[in-house]
This record gives C-alpha cells, sequence and structure tokens, in this order.
C-alpha cells in the first residue's frame, strides 16, 4: 500500500565542549567571527531552502527511484489530454514505466545505453519520424526513455528465446504486405482529395462552372458545400491510403484512384449528394528497406517466438508490482496508486 514519505527522526545532541581556552577577542578575531557566522548561516539557510525546494519537486517514489514533478507534467503536456483524472492515469503511468525498468535489471537484462542510441538511431532513419515526432510532443531524451522501457519490456518477455535470421524475414514479408491493415514497414498509395458536396445537380453544375473559370476550391467550397465537416477544412477530405481506410465515400478507391494530381471530376452522384472532387496530391506506395529495420524484424521474430511465455511474464511482473514500495508525496496521489496496483 502506499504511504506517505516522511523524513526519519534525528534525535538532538549537545555539541561537544572543547577544552577551556580563552582567547583575547580583538577586533580582527570579531571580524572574523562575524564573517564566518554570516557566511555558515547563509550557507544553512540555503541548504534548507534547495531540501524544502526537493521535497516539493518530489511526487512519488518507486522503490525510493524518485518520479519527480516535471516529469508528472511532461507526461501531461504529450498526451494532451484534458480531465480530472488525467494527472492520475499520468502518475501511474510514469510508475509503471520505472518498474519495468527495475523489473528489467532484477531479471539481468536491464537495457544498455548501447541498445537504446541503436534503436533510437534506427527510429530516426523512418521518413516520418520528424512529424511524429512534433505530433508526439516529445524531446528526444524522452524519446530515448520511451525505447528504453520498450527494450525493458522486450527482453523481459523475451529473455532466453531466439530467432532466426530467416524469421526475420518472413516478419519484414508479412509486414510490407499492403493488404496487412497492422503492416509496420508500408505506407500504401495514397491519394489526397477535396470536395465540393451540394444536394442538388443544378447547384453542383454552377459549383463546377465556377471551378472552370479558375476560382480557388476553397472558395467554392464555402459558397456551395453543404458538407460542414469538409467545409472547415477548405474542402479537403482524410487521406484515402489503398485499402487501409473506409472512405466517407461509397466507391471511392475506384473513383479517386483513377485521378492524377490536379485532376477534377464530376458532378457524379454519391448516395443523397452530388460532388465535385480534386485530386491534390498522389503519393506512391513507400517501402523502408529490410536493413533499415533488421533490428526491430528480428524482435519482431522473437516475439511470435516466445509463444506462451510472455503471459507467464507478465504474471511475474504483476507480482512486482504488487510487492512494490511506493510513496506518494503528493498525498491526492495515494488513491491512484492504491488501485492501480
Amino acid at each position: 500500500m502506499s504511504q506517505e514519505a516522511s523524513p526519519a527522526p534525528v534525535a538532538r545532541r549537545r555539541a561537544p565542549r572543547g577544552p577551556g581556552v580563552r582567547i583575547g577577542a580583538g577586533p580582527l578575531l570579531l571580524a572574523a567571527v562575524g564573517i564566518a557566522a554570516f557566511g555558515a548561516g547563509g550557507l544553512t539557510g540555503a541548504y534548507l531552502h534547495a531540501a524544502r525546494a526537493r521535497a516539493r519537486d518530489l511526487v512519488v517514489a518507486v522503490n525510493g527511484a524518485p518520479i519527480s514533478r516535471q516529469h508528472l507534467m511532461r507526461r501531461m503536456e504529450t498526451w494532451n489530454v484534458e480531465g480530472a483524472t488525467v494527472g492520475d492515469r499520468a502518475i501511474l503511468s510514469l510508475v509503471n514505466d520505472e518498474l519495468w525498468l527495475q523489473f528489467a535489471a532484477s531479471r539481468g537484462v536491464a537495457p544498455t545505453n548501447e541498445e537504446v542510441e541503436l534503436e533510437f538511431a534506427e527510429a530516426r532513419q523512418a521518413p516520418d519520424f520528424s512529424a511524429k515526432l512534433a505530433r508526439s510532443r516529445k524531446t528526444l531524451n524522452e524519446v530515448r526513455r520511451a525505447i528504453r522501457v520498450a527494450l525493458a519490456q522486450y527482453k523481459v518477455l523475451t529473455r532466453g528465446v531466439k530467432a532466426t535470421e530467416a524469421d526475420a524475414r518472413r516478419f519484414y514479408q508479412a509486414n510490407i504486405n499492403p493488404a496487412n491493415p497492422r503492416a509496420r514497414w508500408v505506407t500504401p498509395e495514397t491519394i489526397r482529395i477535396s470536395a465540393v458536396f451540394t444536394r442538388d445537380r443544378a447547384q453542383a453544375d454552377r459549383a463546377r462552372a465556377l471551378l472552370d473559370t479558375g476560382a480557388p476550391f476553397s472558395e467554392v467550397v464555402e459558397r456551395y458545400s453543404v458538407d460542414e465537416a469538409s467545409r472547415a477544412t477548405g474542402g479537403q477530405l482524410p487521406d484515402v491510403v489503398r485499402g487501409r481506410v473506409k472512405a466517407r465515400i461509397p466507391g471511392l478507391d475506384e473513383i479517386v484512384f483513377g485521378m492524377r494530381s490536379g485532376d477534377t471530376i464530376g458532378p457524379i452522384r454519391v448516395a443523397d449528394h452530388w460532388v465535385i472532387l480534386r485530386c491534390r496530391e498522389r503519393i506512391p506506395q513507400q517501402v523502408v528497406p529490410y536493413e533499415q529495420v533488421r533490428r526491430s524484424a528480428m524482435q519482431g521474430a522473437v516475439m511470435l517466438a516466445a509463444g506462451e511465455r510472455p503471459q507467464k511474464v507478465l504474471q511475474e511482473f504483476a507480482r512486482f508490482r504488487q510487492d512494490a514500495k511506493l510513496q506518494a508525496f503528493w498525498r491526492h496521489y495515494e488513491p491512484a496508486l492504491v488501485l492501480g496496483r
């Protein structure tokens, strides 16, 4: 059970007296004593101030490992969500991360700095790394921390399990198949389109005529489109990914993948609307080369080879978490720590 940590009591004792030596209190000695007293008092005050500041900054300790206010605030900022329980969920997430690192260390498989940097270097090779980093709101060191936690989980769950190069290549092939919605290393062909939705053909014809005069698409959307969601984006629809995303317009795959960048088609009848479509951009399929993700492919193959072992390890981790000493220095997090066990 979590408990509020408090400093151990410090017994007071009288300072021992030195031999009775009498020294004349001349001006120089008085000045020296005054300076020393001032310095000692200033240092003591600064030390106590710093100690109090550190105490206020400490939110939770996990088996003695501190989680600070800064860590908590950063976790909530990167989540970018609101609600009465976001603090509780954030602190439990941080506690869980720390417990996985400690659990891996207790099993002798803690990730090394070299392993973390190798994984980090591979992650940075991904073409969308910068975009994902921006969306995540994480710093590079926070990404490294997340990699360390993920590595700790992987190494504990797969300790003693082996896979071959052929296993890794099979895992890779499964994850570059565009028909696999969970494929990790392929981005199927993608079309970016904008649309004008009208309720009747006459309105659609007028919208198309205005477009043919060279009017900006967004202005035509603002004037004629009745779809509120796309009106807010100037007519832009979510990306259409071949074989991956259920389009808002039935049969959209067949229509749009016949378009080239800059093409405009319509009006066409789609359900209860007349629609004009414009292809803003056509992005070809992209596949990450095997050599760039070989480590991850091997890890995936090892996880598959682990079979039922992860379930047993997760049970061991649950016991480790139950036995952990969790101290809440911010008392309002005590209930969350109790429920999170």
